[in-house]
């Protein structure tokens, strides 16, 4: 019984297939970034022009193709392309001001508060609106995490910071009788 993993590559991913010292290597690289896999000699390794796929296929039992699919194809998407969240706050005299590693907010609070990232991008495009751009989907959701709860949204005046498609629900305040 065969095994095969299909590896898809995207238009900007460039492959090298390399011998040496009687090791296979598969290198994977685009102008930034580049990713070297290991190859056992027992699985052969086949490319399709016209679809872009490498396939391989090995006669050994292999316990979890579809994981190890998975994986390596998003390790090539993320080697080309960016995962991105918008965030939004709005409010009397809120103000986020972007220097080059750090982002200070001022909500009426005592204190300044500041947020710094690594290996992410973050673009502010209007007054109140920015653009947080990452490969790796885990530390995107965590630095957005982290700026969305510095100042949640309050439910009676809709101020503060919330994500690009939050409903926000608007209570009602109290009535004088």
């Amino acid at each position: 019984m065969l095994h095969e993993i299909k590896i898809t590559l995207l238009k900007s991913l460039n492959v090298t297939l390399v011998k040496k010292n009687g090791k296979k290597f598969i290198i994977l690289y685009s102008q930034t970034y580049f990713n070297k896999y290991f190859v056992n000699n027992d699985i052969n390794i086949y490319f399709n022009k016209s679809c872009r796929t490498l396939v391989l296929k090995s006669t050994m039992y292999l316990k979890s193709t579809n994981v190890l699919e998975t994986t390596i194809n998003y390790n090539n998407y993320t080697m080309v392309n960016y995962f991105q969240k918008k965030i939004y706050f709005s409010g009397k005299s809120y103000k986020i001001k972007k220097n080059k590693s750090s982002l200070s907010l001022e909500f009426n609070k005592s204190h300044l508060e500041l947020f710094t990232w690594h290996n992410s991008f973050l673009k502010k495009l209007k007054k109140n609106k920015i653009i947080l751009k990452c490969s790796n989907l885990n530390n995107l959701d965590k630095a957005y995490q982290n700026l969305i709860n510095v100042r949640k949204v309050n439910p009676f005046t809709q101020r503060g910071l919330r994500g690009n498609r939050c409903t926000l629900m608007k209570k009602i305040g109290k009535k004088s009788t």
